[in-house]
């Protein structure tokens, strides 16, 4: 795509998105700096973890520049990132509620205080 002296900001933007699928890093870096803020509160508002949020939108941009090749331009850049973001930040949640194991999920036995270290030591 070749730019006109004084590009719109539409044609400006599909050019960065041209130059990253060329494997410009220097475009990458700046397609990031635009959209981070946003992309972050959108994960932090869904995850409601900073860590975890800060987790969602690295895995959403390394998603996103490897499957840039399947952006059409049906939608915005941002809509088609936030979309990105929001799917991320589901699998996110739904594997953070695996992790998560109830004790009711589980039978404890107590054991009986002759079983404790404390009954095998001898009184003086």
């Amino acid at each position: 795509m070749c730019l006109s002296p004084n590009p719109t900001p539409a044609q400006a933007h599909d050019h960065l998105i041209d130059r990253c699928l060329a494997g410009d890093r220097k475009a990458q870096e700046t397609l990031y700096r635009r959209y981070t803020r946003a992309m972050y509160r959108i994960a932090l508002r869904m995850t409601g973890d900073s860590m975890e949020a800060e987790d969602v939108l690295q895995e959403s941009f390394i998603r996103a520049f490897r499957s840039l090749k399947s952006f059409k331009g049906e939608a915005t850049f941002g809509a088609w990132l936030k979309r990105i973001v929001i799917n991320t930040s589901i699998n996110h949640i739904k594997r953070r509620r695996n992790e998560w194991v109830g004790l009711e999920d589980h039978q404890l036995e107590v054991a009986e205080e002759e079983a404790s270290p404390r009954a095998a030591l001898p009184w003086t």
